[in-house]
């Protein structure tokens, strides 16, 4: 059973969709704008080093999912309480 998420992206490619995952992964992971951009952004020149295309939405789709990322996480902090615990 696919998620309504999965399928609105999906209804972009396969590509864009792996774009936005990775993106999201990768803002997960680091946490860093700085990252997400470099990566976003590198893959598409050596895409165009390689086969001679640069794809501004490929890059602007993999930032977008590190967007998405970014505002579930601060979703998630504002709605879940903040429980106060000792670390030994």
């Amino acid at each position: 059973m696919s998620s309504k998420l999965n399928n609105f992206l999906l209804q972009f490619g396969a590509d864009k969709f792996m774009h936005f995952t990775v993106g999201g992964l990768v803002m997960a992971i680091t946490n860093s704008w700085i990252i997400l951009c470099i990566i976003g952004i590198g893959k598409e020149l050596y895409d165009y080093k390689s086969y001679g295309k640069f794809d501004k939405l490929d890059a602007a789709v993999t930032i977008a999912g590190g967007a998405f990322a970014l505002a579930a996480k601060i979703l998630w902090d504002l709605l879940t309480p903040k429980i106060p615990f000792t670390i030994y």
